[in-house]
């Protein structure tokens, strides 16, 4: 570097330094014990204006807040959820105010607390690269539990299964407390819906995760974070409900939590035994030759799944933080599948096979972390440190059988039985660091490691090998895959009035190798991925940009050179040379008044890991297998509209509407296309005297076209009613899921002359009651999951 721009970078870190911004500062605390995220606030004395500047206390109760707004005279004011107001006047010539020593008592009433919390405090505002959603400030959280809460934020709905999904999609990450959870699809749903809504402080949606976050996945990050405890003592709730639509399902659970100056424990538990079924039909028209095949399954599922969580946290001198977190979940699936199959010729029906299939599911997941955090008094420098440990085991057992109804080829019966076992263990460890400059500017920095060792075997054997289209020996194989990923990052903060940016880069490196019958294949690479946001607030006006490169892997499996059989008519096949897509992401928001959102939203992508659908007109069956088979875009608009007609009526309107396009180039799969579509949202809520609230949500997903597939619209809407008893110890709640039984998905794909049409159906207007009691009186703290969501995600 010359010299000149030494002297200019020392020069520019000399100015922002002495040009340092007005601070308040201090510490918040009760009874002597520090009260974690108290809300700061300094505002004008008109209380419908925006705040002239805010914060958070952090675990240990300190804030430090910087003033970027001049004022001649302001209201300092601290609230904590269960603690009366702490509230002063201020005059500009105080400033600088540090080491204020702030002391909160408990409040008499926290449910009327709850309420002017929601009137005077600010609910949505944008800061770096998230929009935050304060749960507390805005009563979203009151006599709803954690999936109810979910689904009121902008942007967040539940899927037919009550999967959280953002913008249409499940694959989005989430965060508990900041930390990523290993919980994947039931597990992580019957965690957030064993949460009472009042445990949630707040969520924070990243659509487009900064150099920190990994760069795996491309829907965004939802953090949930869980309001800390308020003094010494024990609490939880138990919970029991029974559900209904064509079979029954029961769930059961609870958690516990005990907390003093020193320690935090908590225990959450759950058993699940539910029954369900999917309805599905496909029908595939090959044009060329005026035929036609009806393929009509039911699967039936049953499942019994049983979780334990148990973690520990111990307070250690000069702020920090030791704990460790451990997870045991199984899962035993018995499934039943009966299906039949109609070969067309013309209008002649040609065959008939009728399918019966036997499964049995057991899945042992085993997680485990240590975590260490040390922090300086003001919670501005930070050192965390996180080592994490799965272990996992999935055994298949399956029994099938075809009888042939009609058969002019005069095929005996087929009975297939089908072993296959699936293990890995992952070892991941992070270490993070948080340094300030000054008061304007923050570094980050720090690294990653994660080891994925896993194990697949599968094996065919059958009464008549030549129906299974490839031979028996293609069936039966083993996959021994390992992967080692090494990754580090570096991101600096820094603010300047009312705007705020912040810039970062992370590096991957990934060497892995996969193994089997037919071969071996290995490779590596590194990766770069820039990120970068900025944030501007005016009066109450408040806007960001931002925008990150992101990385889709293949699923670990995918890459082995398999075929599985799944039908007369179907086989799926892995494809080692799957390679990973790439995307280029980027976010623009807005918020007026703290309460309207809109967002115009982009994504680029290029290899995107696309189903390929395969048919052999010859042979009559279709193979189905993963490819980076497309490029392509998607551009959006998510907008949020919130209103009260009445005092006792709250309705929040969300709607997105958007245009994709996708090409691909793969011979025999290609195409070019595009289309709009669009999906809306309407929640309503309804609170009235005696504690009764009733909750009604509908949606309209219309109709979309992208690639060479286009989806059919869905709609439907479900009520529910909430009865609070024995001074909200007590909650009776009842209610109905997709009344109109429209919620299930209808697709048709063409590929040159085949068509595919897609009618897939889960059980619907389910009917349920659930039952919860809540005891003790402190709120809760969650001690920090592992962090190898990345990883497992590829599972």
């Amino acid at each position: 570097m010359k010299k000149t721009n030494i002297i200019y970078l020392i020069t520019f870190l000399s100015f922002i330094t002495v040009h340092a911004q007005q601070v308040i500062s201090g510490k918040v605390t009760s009874a002597g014990e520090p009260l974690a995220f108290a809300t700061v606030t300094l505002s004008p004395g008109d209380s419908t204006a925006a705040p002239i500047a805010y914060d958070y206390a952090n675990e240990n109760g300190i804030f430090k807040m910087e003033v970027k707004k001049e004022f001649k005279s302001a209201i300092l004011k601290i609230e904590a959820m269960g603690f009366q107001d702490f509230s002063r006047r201020l005059n500009s010539d105080e400033l600088p105010l540090k080491n204020l020593k702030i002391q909160l008592n408990a409040s008499n009433n926290e449910l009327k607390e709850v309420e002017l919390i929601a009137e005077s405090r600010k609910a949505i505002s944008l800061k770096d690269n998230k929009f935050i959603f304060d749960v507390e400030k805005t009563g979203l959280g009151v006599a709803s539990d954690g999936l109810e809460v979910m689904q009121q934020i902008p942007g967040i709905s539940l899927d037919r299964n009550e999967n959280i999904q953002f913008r249409g999609s499940t694959g989005v990450k989430i965060l508990i407390n900041g930390k990523t959870s290993f919980l994947k699809v039931e597990a992580l749903r019957e965690y957030v819906r064993s949460l009472n809504g009042e445990d949630i402080q707040r969520v924070e949606i990243i659509a487009q995760p900064s150099s920190r976050y990994e760069a795996e996945g491309t829907t965004g990050i939802i953090n949930i974070v869980l309001k800390k405890k308020r003094k010494a003592g024990i609490t939880g709730h138990v919970y029991s409900s029974f559900g209904y639509g064509e079979h029954p399902k029961y769930r059961n659970g609870g958690n516990l939590y005990y907390s003093d100056s020193l320690w935090n424990f908590n225990l959450n538990a759950y058993y699940n035994d539910t029954r369900s079924v999917n309805h599905r039909r496909v029908e595939q028209d090959i044009l060329d030759k005026d035929q036609k095949i009806v393929q009509t399954n039911e699967w039936l599922p049953h499942t019994l799944s049983r979780s334990a969580n148990f973690g520990v946290e111990r307070y250690l001198p000069h702020n920090q933080t030791l704990s460790t977190s451990w997870r045991i979940h199984s899962m035993t699936g018995d499934e039943q599948t009966y299906g039949s199959t109609h070969e067309y010729r013309g209008v002649n029906l040609y065959k008939q096979v009728d399918l019966n299939k036997k499964a049995n599911i057991p899945v042992t997941d085993v997680t485990g972390n240590i975590f260490y955090q040390n922090s300086s008094d003001d919670g501005k420098r930070k050192l965390e440190a996180q080592l994490n440990y799965s272990y996992f085991d999935q055994k298949n057992n399956n029994l099938l059988q075809n009888k042939y109804e009609i058969n002019p080829e005069g095929s005996s019966d087929l009975v297939l039985n089908n072993l296959n076992n699936l293990k890995y263990h992952i070892f991941s460890g992070r270490l993070d660091y948080t340094v300030p400059v000054n008061s304007k500017l923050n570094l980050e920095t720090g690294a990653k490691y994660s080891s994925v060792n896993t194990g697949y075997s599968n094996d065919y054997e059958a009464n008549d090998p030549d129906q299974l289209f490839i031979p028996e020996n293609l069936l039966n194989n083993t996959f021994n895959y390992s992967e080692d990923l090494v990754s580090a990052y570096l991101q600096g903060a820094y603010s300047l009035e009312n705007i705020s940016f912040k810039v970062g880069l992370r590096s991957e490196y990934i060497n892995y190798t996969g193994e089997s019958k037919s071969g071996k294949n290995s490779d590596e690479y590194i990766s770069l991925f820039p990120s970068f946001s900025a944030s501007l607030e005016k009066g109450n006006h408040q806007y960001q940009f931002s925008y990150s490169r992101r990385i889709g892997r293949p699923v670990y499996k995918d890459l082995n050179p398999f075929y599985e059989y799944i039908d007369p008519y179907t086989l799926q096949q892995g494809n080692p040379d799957l390679q990973p897509q790439f995307y280029h992401s980027f976010q623009l928001n807005y918020v007026y008044n703290n309460a309207y959102t809109a967002s115009f939203y982009g994504y680029l992508y290029k290899d995107k890991i696309t189903r390929v659908i395969d048919f052999d007109k010859n042979r009559n069956y279709t193979t189905y297998y993963q490819a980076n088979a497309s490029r392509g875009k998607r551009f959006g608009l998510s907008v949020n509209v919130p209103f009260d007609p009445k005092d006792w009526w709250k309705i929040q309107l969300s709607g997105d509407a958007y245009y994709s396009y996708e090409k691909s180039d793969i011979p025999g799969y290609a195409y070019a296309n595009g289309g709009f579509g669009y999906n809306l949202n309407l929640y309503q809520m309804f609170s009235f005297d005696h504690d009764w609230n009733f909750q009604l949500t509908s949606f309209y997903s219309g109709p979309s076209e992208s690639g060479n597939t286009k989806i059919k619209s869905s709609y439907d809407f479900s009520l529910s009613g909430k009865k609070q008893f024995w001074q909200n110890r007590l909650q009776l709640e009842a209610g109905c899921q997709n009344i109109f039984k429209k919620a299930y998905w209808h697709s048709v794909t063409r590929q040159d002359e085949v068509v595919t049409g897609w009618v897939n159906r889960w059980e619907t207007r389910q009917f349920s009651i659930k039952l919860t009691y809540n005891f003790g009186m402190q709120k809760t703290k969650n001690i920090k999951d592992a962090s190898i969501s990345e990883e497992k995600s590829r599972m």
